[in-house]
């Protein structure tokens, strides 16, 4: 299995859309289903055929970031992306659940039978990695964008990075959705070194409008996934 990764330097969303003479013969390959997984129904869009290549989002989007990826990768190859519960247009009852069963239901919808490469960003590289681990015969190769690693140590920030984190918590603890919404973009988006607003126009809408639905999510359940593994390495 073949794995490619890289850090975090804050997220570039490129809303983009690649053109070529394929066009047609894409738009005709492309469409959105509902994939069962539990009670939850997964918004799926697959576009083009051959290899699957599953695209798993980051905690503060949904399938939309993903837009330019499936478009440019859909010419030659099957590219499919989902949104996890309490994303997008995923439509769920409230239950304990799986996000790796979740990720495993898509693939038995839409791999055709074959392992498939599995891109995930953040809390989506930390599903790709249960599902290599868990699940080999399924995945034939990761890319991996600052992924999440259940039971990594705590991060230790510097402390001009510690001060934003913060600033985030205590919007979250107050309720305001649109100051913790502002504040996922600035730490995410731009990036906590960079200057807040680095990244504007159909990007920066984009995200907030992602994740405002993400964060307005009514509660869905727990991940068993998270709760059956140990906190730190070595317990």
């Amino acid at each position: 299995m073949q794995y490619a990764y890289a850090g975090n330097q804050g997220f570039a969303f490129n809303q983009t859309l690649l053109c070529s003479p394929a066009t047609s013969l894409l738009l005709e390959l492309q469409f959105m289903e509902y994939i069962a997984s539990g009670l939850a129904m997964l918004a799926t869009e697959v576009v083009g055929s051959g290899t699957p290549t599953v695209f798993l989002h980051a905690n503060v989007c949904d399938k939309r970031m993903w837009r330019a990826q499936l478009n440019g990768l859909g010419a030659r190859h099957k590219a499919v992306a989902y949104d996890r519960r309490g994303f997008g247009e995923t439509r769920v009852e409230p239950e304990d659940f799986s996000a790796l069963a979740d990720l495993v239901a898509v693939l038995e919808a839409t791999a055709d039978g074959k392992p498939a490469v599995l891109v995930g960003c953040s809390l989506g590289g930390r599903i790709a990695l249960d599902a290599a681990i868990r699940h080999p015969s399924r995945v034939r190769a990761l890319v991996l964008i600052a992924p999440n690693v259940v039971g990594a140590p705590d991060p230790i920030y510097p402390p001009d990075i510690e001060k934003l984190m913060m600033q985030s918590k205590e919007a979250e603890a107050s309720g305001n959705l649109d100051r913790l919404n502002a504040m996922k973009a600035r730490l995410w988006l731009d990036g906590p070194l960079a200057p807040e607003g680095r990244v504007a126009g159909p990007a920066r809408d984009l995200l907030l409008d992602m994740n405002a639905i993400a964060l307005r999510s009514p509660p869905f359940g727990s991940d068993v996934d998270v709760q059956s593994w140990p906190r730190k390495f070595g317990q």
